[in-house]
């Protein structure tokens, strides 16, 4: 059981450890954007997409940070608020570095946490 659990840890961790190269390379070509044409709509560290129509917003969904609608730091204030998952949770209009970078954190704590883990499976079955 320990072997199994071990293995989808290193699975976990080479996945993330993929990620995290794609967040690495999009912040290096964010950073090179202009900051106010250039932020994305997020809920709960959640990057989204949707359709707008008309005046409303349509299927919200969980989208890549880099691959999200983008928009101006004034659209976004506008946008941000009308975007709701479905725990009823607002939009937050984020500079698209500022998004990207807390992407990153998430990944990198998730990698520390699990090669933790597995660390101290490999210490049991010793």
């Amino acid at each position: 059981m320990s072997a199994e659990l071990i293995e989808q840890a290193r699975v976990f961790v080479a996945r993330h450890r993929e990620r995290q190269a794609q967040i690495e390379a999009a912040l290096e070509v964010a950073r090179e954007l202009p900051v106010e044409q250039n932020y994305v709509i997020v809920i709960a560290g959640l990057a989204m997409k949707f359709e707008i129509v008309g005046n409303s917003v349509r299927n919200p969904a969980r989208g890549r940070t880099e691959a999200v609608q983008r928009f101006t730091a004034e659209q976004a204030q506008h946008v941000a608020p009308q975007v709701q998952n479905g725990l009823g949770e607002r939009g937050q209009a984020l500079p698209l570095v500022r998004a990207l970078e807390e992407e990153l954190a998430g990944v990198l704590s998730n990698i520390e946490v699990f090669e933790g883990a597995i660390a101290r499976m490999q210490a049991e079955q010793e």
